[in-house]
Formats: structure tokens, sequence, C-alpha cells
């Protein structure tokens, strides 16, 4: 199964398309890759059981966020469609896509983490993604 995972940034909203399972965290190891250092190296897994996504966190240093509530270290728990996931202080909105066709299933998508200056809001910017968008 493919899904997408929207990142926002100051002015756009950028998603990028991946097959499942994937793991998210900054090592070159993952195949989401967050640049940042409150987000662990493997931080959380992303895959298909029984036709729905399920995130399990993979015993991060900060934890992982399904719609703001924090979950448990290795339990999986369903993402409904349009879910987000918090790593590090990163907002990933997470949409099922229908399968496509083609595509190598070995892309890595990597996000630049802008860092906020103390006057900018809470809610501002947190990440901008770099290359690889489908």
């Amino acid at each position: 199964m493919n899904v997408r995972f929207f990142v926002p940034s100051a002015d756009s909203e950028r998603f990028y398309e991946r097959k499942l399972p994937i793991v998210v965290g900054r090592s070159d190891e993952a195949k989401f890759r967050v640049k940042l250092d409150s987000v662990s190296r493997k931080h959380c897994e992303i895959f298909e059981k029984d036709g729905g996504v399920f995130v399990r966190d993979l015993g991060s240093t900060n934890g992982t966020l399904l719609d703001g509530e924090l979950i448990t270290v290795a339990v999986p728990r369903r993402i409904p469609p349009g879910g987000t996931i918090h790593v590090g202080g990163v907002a990933i909105r997470i949409e099922y896509a229908p399968a496509t066709t083609g595509g190598d299933d070995d892309e890595t998508a990597s996000v630049r983490v802008k860092r906020r200056s103390p006057a900018q809001p809470a809610g501002g910017n947190t990440a901008q993604p770099a290359g690889g968008n489908t």
C-alpha cells in the first residue's frame, strides 16, 4: 500500500508518496528522514496490517504522538486517514493513497528542518521538505 506523507512548511505543504512499510528517523537507514536532533535514528515505523495503516514507536527518546496523544512504545496504533503523527516536534499528516504503478520502492524522502527563531510562535514553520517529491 502506498501512503502520502504531508509535511507543512511556512508557505506550502509538500507531500511524498511511499510504499509501506517505512521507518521514520534521522539515520541513513530510515526511509523517511527527519534531520533534527530531537528525532531518534529509528523513531517509528509505519506499516500496513489488515487493510489499515499503523504506527509503532521504536523506543524513541522523545516519543511519537498520534493526533496529539503519546503512543505506547512498541504497541501499534491505527492511523486514521488524515491522521497526524508528531516526531521530534515535526508534524506529518498521513493520507492513504491508491497504489500507483512504477516508481522505486527504495526511494527515500528527507525533510530539512528550519530552526525556529525565539520570536517565532510554537505553531510556526517546523519543517521544510527537501527533494524527492512525487
